[in-house]
């Protein structure tokens, strides 16, 4: 049930960015990002809800995690500004270097 959770928000998404539809109407550059986003917005979110990356997440990771999820929704919602991307990757690169070191591992490899 906290997975299905992000697919409600893709909806939304839609309407703010129609590239996500494949309606490049602002170039194919900008709908190829666009989707990227959105992909990047599921995982974030899904990690948030579900607390469970590599390892299992403390409190200050799940926040790491909200403000992924927030910087890329931001990209969204204010209209292509790349502040919001650059936050997100950063704290989700962060929070990944973080359960690395915590012991997890890609796949149980």
């Amino acid at each position: 049930m906290k997975l299905a959770a992000s697919g409600y928000l893709i909806p939304f998404l839609f309407c703010y960015n129609p590239a996500i539809l494949l309606q490049f109407q602002d170039g194919l550059l900008q709908g190829m990002v666009a989707i990227i986003l959105a992909a990047l917005t599921v995982f974030s979110l899904s990690i948030l809800l579900y607390g469970y990356y590599f390892t299992e997440l403390g409190w200050s990771k799940r926040v790491l995690a909200f403000v992924s999820t927030a910087g890329f929704v931001a990209y969204f919602w204010a209209g292509g500004i790349i502040v919001g991307p650059a936050l997100g990757i950063a704290s989700l690169a962060l929070l990944t270097v973080l359960q690395w070191q915590k012991g997890g591992k890609f796949g149980g490899i």
